[in-house]
């Protein structure tokens, strides 16, 4: 039996694309890599309703959420959202 795969999310800054995680490279066999992208904030948005919104691009459980600088601050906001626990590093 082959073992499931690890979802690993990446998100860049808020001034940044997924472009800067180019050079980061994983196990094919281990690892499955998404990219998310920043969306235009609606209106009076707040952090956490902007992260719940955020959780519609992610379509796992148990995944890996990797932020650069606000982005960091980003997936931490959405990996609580999502209802996710585990260790922070």
């Amino acid at each position: 039996m082959k073992p499931n795969k690890i979802q690993v999310y990446f998100m860049p800054g808020m001034a940044a694309s997924p472009e800067i995680f180019e050079h980061i490279k994983l196990p094919e066999e281990t690892y499955e890599i998404y990219f998310l992208e920043w969306m235009i904030p609606d209106k009076k948005e707040s952090l956490q309703e902007y992260a719940r919104r955020m959780c519609h691009k992610i379509n796992h459980e148990n995944i890996v959420l990797i932020g650069v600088s606000f982005g960091g601050v980003l997936v931490s906001r959405t990996f609580y959202a999502k209802g996710q626990t585990g260790q922070q590093l």
